[in-house]
Parts: C-alpha cells; structure tokens; sequence
C-alpha cells in the first residue's frame, strides 16, 4: 500500500488497506503507515472521498493522536454535507471530544449540531440521554453509578 502511494497510486493502495482492516487490526507501526498514506492522498487532492477522512481519523484515533483524527472528521463533515453516513462523522466526533480528549465543549458542541441535523438517526435518543443528564462532566463511576441507579 505505501508503495502505491508514493507512486501516487492511491485507488491501488486504498484497496489493499481495505483487505487489512477487513481481516484484521493493523499494527500500531501499520497504523503510522495508514496515517501516512491518507495524508499524502489528501495532500495530493487526487480523487478524495468522505472515507479517506474516516480511515485517517481511524488510524489516528488507533495511535492516540486524537486531535489529528478530530480534524480528519471535522474536515470531512464540512466537506461532505451530502455524504451519506455524515451523521456517524459528526456522531464519532462528538464521542472523541468526550472520550479522548475529555473536551465536555467540544463533545457538546458536536452531539447539539448531530441533534440539529440527525434528530431521528438510531443514536440521537443516546445523545440527547448524554447531554440532558450531563453525562459529559461526569466521571466514568459516576456514569456507571447513575446507570445502576437506572436500573434497581
């Protein structure tokens, strides 16, 4: 794949990192070399799709560079406002700001615009529970506390 890539190959490379991800989890040396790859695509501006933010926002959420996978989804959600799985971009970038980076602003700022535009999607129940019971200043105990609490 980081051979097609410096050849600027990049449909090629695309496919074979398809076949990785569809049999297993990359290691975190393969993981640098996905982030690589998207970001030399994208720098090349050759051909890009909504999906080539997500792999990178994929492979940087994977090594722990959770601000470079915040701005992959970012970029793609202003990019793409027709692309059909943007609600998820918006969706797992609110989760990023909530569960990487502990960001409770960010994390609100992208569930309140995924209620705004997605207020009917699978999850948007899930996110109003996260922000109506203020779930995003909440410690993971305290969450689970609440939710035991739900339970009895």
């Amino acid at each position: 794949a980081i051979l097609n890539g410096k050849a600027g190959k990049f449909i090629e490379a695309d496919d074979l990192i398809s076949e990785v991800l569809d049999k297993d989890l990359p290691t975190a040396a393969q993981w640098q070399d996905v982030i690589k790859l998207y970001d030399d695509k994208l720098k090349a501006n050759k051909n890009i799709a909504p999906k080539d933010y997500e792999r990178l926002a994929l492979a940087c959420t994977a090594v722990g560079r959770f601000e470079e996978a915040l701005t992959a989804l970012d970029q793609a959600i202003k990019d793409f406002p027709k692309y059909e799985n943007r609600s998820d971009l918006i969706y797992r970038a609110g989760f990023i700001g909530w569960e990487y980076l502990k960001d409770s602003k960010v994390a609100s700022a992208y569930y309140n615009q995924f209620l705004a535009e997605y207020p009917n999607a699978s999850n948007a129940e899930e996110v109003k529970i996260i922000l109506s019971k203020g779930m995003l200043s909440m410690t993971d105990e305290d969450i689970l506390n609440m939710l035991k609490g739900k339970n009895k």
